[in-house]
């Protein structure tokens, strides 16, 4: 009879323990509705425009068009940039790498890259041009989270620990 009531006192244990963890699944995967400056998600950038701004079927068509002008300027220097990369690679897996011949491949990849940046800029502003002022505003917000998210990324948040950053094996970086 004692065995009965520990292997109950378990069960009832084990039971709390299954309905919480259940109770705390289901009401983290709520489902909500968020305005999209509530759903930002890291990425979101053109596809976020083109599906969250509110574009009429006009502005719609002409970002359309401006996207496309924006890949056909740019998809031969990503081609380039992944050339680089690539060509980086191949010279770092030498069995002695060359580090002039790594220094102009970097220097010319950050050329390329920069170029990229600046058909990115001018892109963000015609689009911009064509959107009304409640979607000016929704740009902001797109623009502010993306700054923040690569300030992130690159280890420039703000209250960020003083300490020096370290590597995997606890080294100062």
């Amino acid at each position: 009879m004692y065995n009965y009531k520990k292997l109950f006192i378990a069960a009832a244990i084990l039971f709390l323990i299954s309905f919480s963890a259940l109770v705390t699944v289901l009401i983290g995967t709520s489902v909500f509705v968020a305005s999209p400056a509530d759903s930002f998600t890291y990425g979101r950038g053109f596809s976020y425009i083109r599906t969250h701004l509110g574009f009429n079927d006009a502005q719609q068509l002409v970002y359309d068009s401006l996207l496309n002008e924006y890949q056909n300027r740019t998809v031969h220097m990503k081609s380039l940039l992944s050339e680089s990369q690539f060509s980086m690679l191949e010279e770092i897996a030498k069995s002695k790498p060359d580090t002039l011949v790594l220094k102009q491949i970097s220097e010319e990849a950050c050329a390329i890259q920069s170029l990229i940046r600046q058909h990115t800029f001018r892109h963000l502003i015609e689009v911009s041009q064509i959107a009304t002022e409640e979607q000016k505003e929704g740009l902001k917000l797109l623009y502010q989270e993306m700054l923040t998210d690569s300030k992130a990324r690159h280890g420039q948040q703000q209250g960020k620990s003083k300490r020096p950053a370290r590597n995997r094996h606890g080294r100062n970086l």
